[in-house]
């Protein structure tokens, strides 16, 4: 068989399993092998460009998240989420857990991050500045991952970015200290990304971030209809959520609109909170 044609069917093979992972989801479609860009400045302009030309809006969807540890399926929750986003750093989602429909909420403005989760017995508040925050902030899913899901950060492709062209993917990895910490692959089709890895400073990938089924938002601005987001920080285990949207529209939002959709949720009733990385209050 064709060399090209055998890494087609591997990169399909592997998408695949990787958005479906048991749950049933629109099928992804056969990645054919297009000509790749021959310099990351050809690359990196279309994805820029994708960031400079974002724009406010709203969309609904469902959820499934699923917690492992050790390989053993702890949890596992469906629910429908709504999502507001505001560029270049806001954003929140809502998940309608257990009847409540604030169950989750995860959010972010130019100065704070925050992840609340009521039911189940968690009852976790995760929050903190992004100022004194690593890179994920040591969430289970980041505000911040999930804004460069949705296209909506821009882009910075300059020093420490090297391209590659593997089957239907035009690669670029971020090198730092010897290391790679971060890849993107875009497809090169429709230059548009099909997914994000993220790594620790012992170039070990501890979140993974898949992307398809793309949805035109404006003339120049698209988002991810489906977003799988795999992560593995801390000592809680593996976490996945799938994230399939059914309704995406540009919307304006208001000064008193945004003071309430991407401000911090208060901490009352939590049982355990976490700031900046730092455990400030635990169940009796």
């Amino acid at each position: 068989m064709n060399k090209k044609l055998q890494k087609t069917n591997f990169f399909c093979l592997l998408l695949l399993l990787m958005f479906v992972s048991g749950c049933a989801v629109p099928v992804v479609k056969e990645f054919r092998i297009c000509s790749g860009v021959e310099s990351i400045s050809q690359i990196a302009g279309l994805l820029e460009s994708q960031g400079e030309n974002s724009v406010s809006f709203k969309a609904n969807g469902n959820c499934v998240w699923r917690q492992r540890k050790d390989g053993v399926l702890k949890r596992q929750e469906v629910f429908n989420v709504k999502i507001w986003v505001s560029p270049p750093g806001e954003i929140r989602l809502q998940g309608d857990i257990a009847f409540d429909p604030q169950g989750i909420v995860l959010g972010s403005n130019s100065d704070e991050y925050w992840l609340a989760i009521k039911p189940g017995g968690i009852s976790s508040y995760w929050w903190g500045q992004w100022a004194n925050a690593e890179s994920f902030g040591g969430l289970a899913i980041s505000p911040k991952v999930l804004l460069e899901a949705m296209g909506v950060v821009e882009a910075d492709f300059g020093q420490g970015w090297s391209l590659a062209n593997e089957g239907p993917f035009d690669v670029l990895t971020k090198v730092s200290g010897g290391v790679a910490v971060k890849k993107v692959y875009v497809y090169s089709c429709e230059r548009r990304v099909a997914r994000i890895e993220y790594f620790n400073d012992s170039g070990e990938r501890i979140v993974a971030v898949e992307l398809g089924n793309y949805i035109k938002v404006t003339d120049d601005f698209y988002v991810p209809g489906i977003v799988k987001l795999v992560s593995d920080i801390g000592d809680e285990g593996e976490n996945s959520f799938l994230i399939t949207l059914s309704s995406v529209r540009e919307s304006e939002f208001s000064d008193v609109q945004r003071g309430r959709l991407f401000a911090k949720p208060k901490l009352e009733g939590f049982s355990r909170v976490v700031e900046n990385g730092v455990l400030v209050k635990s169940p009796d």
